[in-house]
């Protein structure tokens, strides 16, 4: 899959969908700027993970301090993630 940002950083699908830019997820202002690198990095690799990144949609974002530090991304469907980097994620 190929997705692309727009200078206004939303991203479109291959499909030609805007999908939820970094800065639209509730949460993503308190980030430090490592942090939203990181968040950034992680949307594009995780919505060129799936065919149809629509349903796969990030609503909240913030950053769970402690021995492996990471950032919950929470979903509209009620999943969540924990990132530890871009291309690393549980």
């Amino acid at each position: 899959m190929i997705t692309a940002y727009l200078a206004s950083e939303k991203i479109i699908s291959y499909k030609g969908d805007v999908l939820t830019g970094p800065a639209e997820v509730d949460g993503y202002e308190r980030l430090t700027v490592a942090q939203k690198k990181l968040f950034k990095k992680f949307l594009r690799n995780f919505y060129g993970a799936w065919e149809y990144p629509e349903k796969h949609l990030p609503i909240k974002i913030k950053y769970v301090p402690g021995k492996i530090a990471y950032l919950r991304v929470d979903f509209e469907k009620g999943e969540w993630l924990h990132i530890i980097t871009p291309w690393q994620w549980f």
